[in-house]
């Protein structure tokens, strides 16, 4: 407990550090948000009804993974009420009581039959999957708009490279899954007659075995996972692209560099991505004569977080409804 009230302050610090150079620098302006929300929150609204409608991809994604072993019929509708109360979690309680074991939670209420390690591994497959996407939408639009990429800078063609190297350790490990999955099975086989790896080896073969149960509705994962990741990015662009500042945002070049900072702002420093995102995107936007990327990158994570935060809605109405109670969560997270 004490350790992960260390850590989760540890975080937030670093965040402050960089949130505070960014306000000192001048790159940052708090003021720019108040700005937008007053002369244009229509624009605000639609991006927030935009999002939740993208979470109704990412709850059909799930259900999908679900379906792989569920006994009983569970509506969209539900997975989308149980992700939003797990955005909610990531949002106010960075690596403590996360979104994903809330969501494991609930799920778990909803289909007592589901094994508890079946819907661990199926949320972590969500986020593999996602990020499958994210990175092929990247590489699409990188391969569309290559020659104009590279040729404007060696920043934006190292970016672009490295997607494209993400991307082909995708193909090769989808390769094995998909044709050969009994390969790692053989060399975990192997492995296991070393003392320092036979424990190891044993929680591998469990994971890798749960994954196979996928390989049936692969396509549909992927297909589903495409437009969650492009939509998130026609999101960020609509969002933001009216206030662009030294050149405009071109939403074909945006959808292929935006994945590698969405993949940046997902490693769980802070909530949703704050000071590392708002650093970032500083940077990111910079490499395409963009002056004010902080400021940008500040707009969506407001619009995300307000998102998020209204998830505490459907938790006080379903915790009331099915007496779900944080501290069984716990508990569950101790086991």
């Amino acid at each position: 407990m004490i350790k992960n009230i260390l850590i989760n302050l540890l975080k937030l610090a670093a965040a402050g550090s960089l949130i505070t150079w960014l306000v000192k620098s001048g790159k940052l302006e708090l003021s720019f948000i108040e700005e937008v929300f007053q002369t244009d929150p229509l624009r605000i609204f639609f991006a927030i009804g935009f999002i939740l409608l993208d979470q109704s991809f990412v709850a059909l994604r799930l259900k999908i993974i679900i379906l792989t072993k569920a006994k009983e019929a569970i509506s969209i509708f539900k997975l989308l009420i149980i992700n939003w109360i797990g955005l909610f979690f990531n949002s106010v309680l960075p690596g403590a009581v996360t979104g994903d074991l809330v969501k494991i939670f609930y799920i778990r209420d909803m289909d007592r039959s589901l094994p508890k390690d079946f819907i661990f591994l199926g949320v972590f497959m969500d986020r593999v999957i996602g990020l499958i996407g994210l990175v092929t939408v990247g590489t699409v639009f990188s391969l569309f708009n290559y020659n104009t990429l590279t040729s404007l800078s060696e920043n934006v063609k190292h970016l672009v490279h490295v997607n494209m190297l993400l991307f082909a350790v995708i193909l090769v490990a989808a390769f094995f899954f998909l044709f050969f999955h009994q390969v790692p099975l053989k060399i975990s086989a192997k492995l296991k007659t070393y003392p320092i790896l036979n424990r190891i080896m044993p929680i591998f073969d469990r994971v890798w075995e749960t994954f196979i149960l996928f390989k049936s509705r692969i396509w549909e994962l992927f297909l589903c996972s495409l437009a969650v990741q492009f939509f998130a990015i026609l999101i960020f662009w609509y969002l933001v692209h009216p206030y662009a500042e030294g050149g405009e945002l071109d939403l074909a070049i945006m959808a292929a560099v935006l994945p590698m900072g969405f993949i940046s702002i997902a490693i769980p420093i802070a909530p949703a991505g704050l000071g590392v995102g708002h650093a970032v995107f500083e940077s990111l936007f910079a490499f395409f004569n963009i002056t004010n990327g902080a400021n940008l990158f500040n707009l969506y994570f407001i619009v995300m977080m307000i998102t998020n935060i209204t998830g505490a809605i459907p938790y006080v109405l379903y915790r009331s409804k099915n007496k779900v109670d944080l501290q069984k969560i716990k508990e569950e997270q101790s086991h």
